[in-house]
């Protein structure tokens, strides 16, 4: 592996890597096997959770060894509730806060290929070692040449060729996993997700389409108390961003503070509108809601950072996804269930030829307490998140009961349910009370 802080970008280093996991995993699964025939029934839930765990640290550590997309896949993954159990999704979410910077040679090394020269010529001040890092570049102090203080962004080296590879080897972990274990979906909806994941990887490391994405919120974001970066053309490239910085506090920082409920509620007020600004008005989605990629300001305002990771909507999409909401509020009333399953079917997510008696037949009574948790924040004008329900992963668990039954949904699906799911993350964490209305009546 050579030196721990470097990413290991050969096809056959990435790929042995890989295979030595998928083997380890087969041998957990045998001895998992093993003992739960032995056990017979005593043999609990609790084991089961305990080895999906097993499973997670194993595909995690191999990730984090990998680095680079590798660390993007889990982090993405680990956001599907839809796809995996929750004791493996929790492994898969270490990597969106335990990731080591890169050592200032292979930065160099990054300037040196956009232009030439090192970080010191480019920038009045730059500080080497990173203050950020994430799974595909990490972030600098710098000082521009006119003087402003600048956040940088530089893409960690030899990214780009290990995209395809990478998710090639997730998609074949994942499917011995689903094979062997049962605990996973069927492998068209593996496959679905991971098309997808590619894709926005691909444009992830574009850092001229991250300009583009951040000129384009700030042009168009009408929401006062919102924020967002200036972007620094000048000291900008493919492979390094530069942008005003931003002087705040993360959320989970200022959570710590003990900021009053009133500046609670403003600031998950502000976060809530701008998914349905961006939802209703502006047709994308911001779709990497982690805490790390917002601040809040002194003036109480809140920043918005990192927009590598924006998927622009086809227009049936806000529409359908707004119907199938509108429908799961309602249905709390179960004299409504005919227009949820309606909504269902319209956006194809247990097939368009769902009918009322399947749904309440084989769907319904497994799915309930997961309609009627997302159905919560909409039965009142103003809800508060600090008292909303814990997601109820155990029914998920079961069977994986909605993911085995589904048949596919939309593409633009997939980064909707990272951004809502982030958004209720971040305002159960603020116990924010929010006016939520703006999301349904459209």
């Amino acid at each position: 592996m050579g030196k721990k802080n470097e990413i290991p970008t050969g096809r056959l280093s990435r790929a042995a890597l890989t295979g030595v996991t998928a083997t380890k995993l087969g041998a957990k699964q045998l001895a998992h096997v093993g003992k739960k025939v032995l056990r017979g029934k005593a043999f609990t839930e609790e084991d089961q959770k305990r080895h999906e765990e097993e499973l997670g640290k194993l595909l995690f550590k191999t990730l984090g060894m990998l680095r680079g997309t590798a660390i993007k896949l889990s982090q993405a993954l680990s956001q599907e509730a839809d796809l995996l159990p929750e004791s493996l999704r929790k492994e898969l979410a270490k990597a969106c806060h335990k990731v080591a910077p890169l050592n200032r040679a292979l930065i160099r090394k990054v300037f040196l290929k956009e232009w030439g020269v090192g970080p010191e010529k480019v920038f009045n001040e730059f500080d080497s070692q990173a203050f950020a890092a994430a799974s595909l570049g990490q972030v600098h102090e710098a000082v521009g040449s006119d003087g402003r203080a600048l956040a940088v962004k530089v893409q960690y080296p030899g990214i780009g060729p290990t995209i395809k590879s990478d998710v090639r080897m997730m998609r074949t972990m994942l499917s011995d996993v689903a094979g062997r274990t049962g605990i996973l979906p069927k492998r068209a909806l593996i496959d679905e997700v991971l098309d997808e994941v590619e894709e926005r990887l691909h444009e992830e490391i574009d850092y001229r389409n991250e300009a583009k994405n951040i000129e384009f919120f700030n042009q168009n974001v009408t929401i006062p108390g919102i924020r967002f970066p200036e972007f620094v053309e000048e000291t900008s490239g493919d492979f390094v961003l530069s942008m005003v910085r931003l002087d705040g506090v993360h959320i989970d920082d200022w959570v710590a503070s003990n900021p009053s409920q009133g500046e609670r509620d403003r600031v998950g007020q502000l976060l809530f509108d701008f998914l349905v600004h961006c939802l209703h008005d502006l047709n994308c989605m911001h779709a990497d809601p982690h805490p790390g990629n917002f601040l809040i300001l002194k003036n109480g305002d809140l920043a918005i950072l990192d927009f590598g990771c924006v998927k622009k909507l086809d227009p049936d999409f806000p529409p359908q996804i707004t119907r199938v909401l509108r429908a799961v509020a309602a249905s709390k009333d179960e004299t409504k269930l005919p227009e949820l399953v309606a909504a269902y079917r319209e956006i194809g997510f247990f097939g368009k030829n769902l009918d009322l008696d399947e749904y309440l037949e084989n769907i319904h009574p497994v799915f309930r307490p997961y309609k009627d948790w997302l159905g919560e924040p909409y039965q009142e004008a103003t809800f508060d998140f600090g008292g909303m329900s814990p997601i109820p992963t155990s029914n998920l668990h079961d069977g994986l009961s909605i993911s085995k039954r589904m048949s596919g949904f939309p593409k633009d699906y997939i980064y909707f349910e990272r951004s809502y799911y982030g958004l209720i993350s971040l305002l159960r964490k603020l116990r924010a009370r929010v006016k939520t209305a703006g999301m349904i009546d459209r």
